[in-house]
């Protein structure tokens, strides 16, 4: 699935453009990473449809019923929050904005150069499935959200825990009081294994202790699915340590990548080889493949 490597050239060329592959203070790379996800949901629905007869997703999205929307605004009872990409039903009278995925690529400043990855682009290009405004953003139907943990791995974590707090709140509040069971919440999270980084606020390099990464991997994979959004924000039913346990979203996938934040040195995918400094697995329950396959399949 080529969504990791766009994700990893596009931070790559980044930093050549720019002088900084990663920066704490943008969600650039939130954008690029949950547009490649979109991507490669909508490429396995697909090639699922060409194989077994038409998948739900590639149906709609081929008969104008559903469009899409770059940092959607989500209100809810307890919150309000920007996801990253949301795919929605519109109404048959939704005027076209012209801007596709590939509109968008060009305008994030994605790196797509496989002939296969291009052909499928210019596919999408062809449907209606357009960016659409927020005025005729009907139900929510795929919600993406993106979390990274670049640098200072171990001090981060409280930061990381109140985000995941959070985007937990929302889902659940959208599930229960906003009347939405039909749509599909997913998290994807980006893990940075490299031993040191270039912090883009400070310029000072910075270590990551082994064992950090993977740490917070094992975080993610459990807070994200049951842990403490259920402690938190409890859904009618005895949960917390000794009590039952609802999973949240509906996929959860981790992406761990090798990067310095040096323009001279690629970011590449985290390959957890014998001999790497700091090397990090994934469940197979978080790993990209499955959490693109459990978003088409709960479609």
């Amino acid at each position: 699935m080529p969504g990791p490597d766009i994700l990893t050239a596009s931070l790559t060329h980044r930093g050549v453009t720019t002088g900084q592959q990663y920066n704490s203070r943008s969600d650039w790379h939130s954008k690029v990473a949950c547009w490649g996800a979109l991507f490669d949901v909508l490429y396995k629905a697909y090639k699922l449809s060409s194989a077994h007869g038409a998948h739900p997703l590639w149906h709609d999205a081929t008969a104008g019923r559903l469009g899409f929307r770059v940092n959607h605004r989500v209100s809810t009872n307890v919150l309000d929050k920007n996801l990253d990409i949301v795919v929605c039903e519109i109404d048959a009278g939704t005027p076209p904005s012209g801007i596709t995925m590939g509109s968008v690529a060009k305008r994030v400043g994605l790196q797509l150069t496989d002939p296969t990855d291009l052909a499928f682009l210019a596919l999408l290009d062809t449907l209606p499935l357009q960016e659409v405004d927020p005025s005729h953003i009907g139900n929510v139907r795929i919600a993406i959200e993106a979390k990274a943990v670049m640098n200072d791995i171990g001090k981060a974590t409280p930061r990381l825990y109140a985000e995941i707090l959070a985007a937990g709140v929302i889902v659940r509040d959208a599930q229960l009081n906003r009347g939405h069971p039909r749509t599909v919440y997913a998290s994807l999270n980006l893990v940075n294994a490299a031993v040191t980084f270039l912090s883009s606020t400070t310029n000072k390099t910075k270590s990551n202790a082994r064992g950090e990464a993977q740490a917070a991997v094992k975080m993610m994979d459990s807070a994200f699915r049951y842990g403490i959004i259920n402690q938190a924000v409890p859904n009618g039913v005895n949960v917390g340590p000794t009590g039952p346990r609802t999973q949240v979203f509906d996929a959860v996938g981790i992406t761990v990548i090798d990067c310095v934040n040096d323009p001279a040195v690629p970011v590449t995918l985290h390959m957890a080889a014998r001999g790497h400094p700091n090397p990090v697995t994934v469940p197979t329950a978080s790993q990209y493949t499955t959490f693109v396959a459990d978003i088409c399949n709960k479609y």
